[in-house]
C-alpha cells in the first residue's frame, strides 16, 4: 500500500470535511433558525384549513362511516397542497409576509362657517352673496395656539395668509373674541367656546366696507374643530 498516497487522500478528505463543517455553520446561524421557524409557523397557518378537513374526515373513517367522492377529492387536495407548502418551507422558498403599511391619519384643524335659507337670503337683500357653507383650513406650518385666555391660527383666504386671534378677559368668560382681516374691505368676526378638548363653535359674521359704510352681515353658525384626512 502506497502510504503515501493514503495521507494525501486523508488530508483532501480533512479538507473537505472542515470545509462542509464550515459552511453548515453558516446555515445553524440564529438568524437562519428563526427565519426557518418563521416559515414553519407561517407555513401551518396557511395551512389550518386543510389541516382541520383532514382532521375531520379522518375522524369520520374512525367512526366506520364512509366518505363520498367530493370528500375524497378534499381530502386529496388537502393532502397535496400540505406537501407542497411544507417542501416550500424546506427549501426557504416562504419569506415572512411584509408588514402591512397602514398611513397614519393627518389631524389638522378646518373652520368651519354654516348659512341657513333664511341668512342668505338676509343677506341677499343687503346685496351681499352669503354662501351656504364655507370651510377654511388652518395652515399646518404656522404653530396653532390654545391658552385659557387665547386661541391662535393661521389660514388661507383668497390666496393670502391670514392670522386669527380670539381672546377673553377672563377665563370664566365663555366666548373668545376676534376680527380677522380677510381682505382689504372685509372682515370676519367671530365669537366661539369649547365644546369639549377638539372642537369650538360659536358665531361669525363679516364686516365689510362698501363706499364709505360699514355692513354687519347676518350672523351665521362658526365651528374649529380637529378633521382627519
Amino acid at each position: 500500500m502506497n502510504y503515501k498516497k493514503l495521507s494525501v487522500w486523508l488530508v483532501i478528505i480533512g479538507v473537505l470535511i472542515i470545509v462542509i463543517v464550515y459552511g453548515l455553520s453558516f446555515l445553524s446561524e440564529p438568524e437562519q433558525l428563526a427565519f426557518r421557524e418563521l416559515a414553519k409557523n407561517l407555513a401551518e397557518i396557511e395551512l389550518k384549513p386543510e389541516k382541520d378537513t383532514l382532521e375531520a374526515l379522518n375522524k369520520k373513517v374512525n367512526e366506520g362511516k364512509t366518505l363520498t367522492e367530493k370528500e375524497k377529492r378534499e381530502a386529496m387536495a388537502a393532502e397535496e397542497k400540505i406537501r407542497s407548502v411544507r417542501k416550500e418551507y424546506s427549501e426557504g422558498k416562504l419569506a415572512p409576509p411584509p408588514k402591512p403599511a397602514f398611513a397614519k391619519p393627518k389631524t389638522k384643524w378646518v373652520a368651519r362657517l354654516s348659512a341657513n335659507r333664511r341668512q342668505i337670503e338676509e343677506a341677499a337683500n343687503m346685496h351681499l352673496n352669503q354662501a351656504a357653507n364655507d370651510k377654511i383650513e388652518v395652515d399646518a406650518i404656522s404653530p396653532f395656539i390654545r391658552t385659557e385666555t387665547k386661541i391662535k391660527f393661521s389660514y388661507k383666504k383668497r390666496g393670502k395668509l391670514h392670522e386669527a386671534v380670539l381672546t377673553r378677559d377672563n377665563p370664566a368668560d365663555e366666548y373668545y373674541y376676534g376680527i380677522v382681516d380677510l381682505s382689504d374691505n372685509t372682515q370676519l368676526e367671530m365669537w366661539l367656546k369649547g365644546d369639549g378638548l377638539e372642537k369650538y363653535k360659536g358665531n361669525t359674521r363679516q364686516i365689510i366696507k362698501m363706499g364709505g359704510k360699514i355692513i354687519y352681515a347676518p350672523l351665521i353658525t362658526a365651528s374649529l374643530e380637529k378633521e382627519e384626512s
